[in-house]
């Protein structure tokens, strides 16, 4: 079969001809309109010659007379490097997974695969075509981190009372943050100037520092502010919290998208919490290495072996 395919790269790179007009030879492996995905060959210091596939300015696969494949994400473990090498070879997919690509091919209710963290020689075993004999050539381990529950309950307990702070508010009021509290909390320089009205103008004031209103939509706050507004959550102080909690209550609201139409805010007490919770996340150390995933030759085979 991986001989097979050898030929088919052979064929479609002798069949397609290279777009005249440019510097560098370029032949699309598809629609000649994406020539970001071609098809290539290589000479080895061997003086065999190789053919594969490249994606942008990365030489994704190479299929070598052999009969071996050579997978490569070129350290861009994305979406589109994942479904492109995918659909190069037959029965061979690359997924992604743990935030990394990984070369797998499933086998009944088995997994056999190795992560594309640097380049990765499958092997074509000649004693049986069969894809279930490619084998790796080099073993990698990974370790995978996962929130610890104990940590996590630690990292929220100072932020308790904050949070039953919320959920008494939106329980009371149905989820709806009123108009009256936005603009307490919330200036638009453009209101009242003569210039047009933009709510994109407006920002919030917390602790002398202003915040955009963009800004509290998308929660896009660099750590420095993340750790002052875990610090007010976390309040003792019974004034601090009579002059925090509304104004991180309008923060939080500002998240959702959804509008009354008197002007008001809208967010369900589970978006809140969720809200919250980036917060301590950002704040704290809250995950542990929980798993590791080897991958190793077995049977000749690629194979996922996961030990805790």
């Amino acid at each position: 079969m991986s001989i097979r395919v050898y030929e088919q790269f052979k064929e479609l790179y002798h069949s397609v001809k290279p777009i005249r007009g440019r510097a560098v030879e370029v032949r699309p492996i598809g629609d000649r309109r994406r020539d970001d995905e071609q098809v290539i060959c290589k000479v080895q210091d061997d003086g065999q010659v190789a053919y594969g596939a490249r994606l942008h300015s990365t030489d994704v696969f190479f299929v070598l007379p052999n009969g071996d494949l050579l997978y490569n994400s070129g350290g861009h473990h994305s979406n589109l490097t994942s479904e492109f090498a995918s659909s190069l070879v037959r029965g061979i997919n690359v997924v992604k997974k743990f935030g990394l690509l990984w070369l797998m091919r499933d086998v009944g209710t088995e997994k056999f695969c190795a992560v594309l963290d640097s380049p990765v020689l499958v092997k074509w075993d000649t004693t049986n075509s069969n894809y279930e004999h490619y084998r790796l050539e080099k073993p990698t381990t990974v370790v995978r981190r996962m929130a610890d529950p104990i940590k996590l309950k630690v990292a929220r307990a100072p932020i308790q009372k904050f949070k039953d702070y919320v959920t008494a508010i939106l329980s009371m009021s149905e989820g709806v943050v009123s108009k009256q509290l936005l603009d307490a909390h919330i200036t638009n320089p453009d209101k009242g100037s003569g210039h047009n009205y933009s709510f994109w103008h407006s920002y919030l004031t917390l602790d002398n520092e202003k915040y955009s209103v963009s800004e509290m939509y998308n929660f896009s706050f660099n750590q420095v502010v993340m750790d002052k507004i875990y610090e007010y959550m976390s309040s003792t102080d019974e004034d601090k919290c009579m002059e925090m909690y509304p104004k991180l209550l309008v923060m939080i609201a500002m998240t959702s998208r959804n509008q009354t139409s008197d002007g008001g805010g809208e967010i369900s007490i589970t978006q809140a919490k969720r809200v919250i919770d980036r917060v301590v996340v950002r704040c704290n150390d809250t995950t542990q290495e929980v798993q590791q995933v080897v991958t190793k030759p077995v049977d000749n085979c690629i194979k996922v072996v996961t030990s805790t």
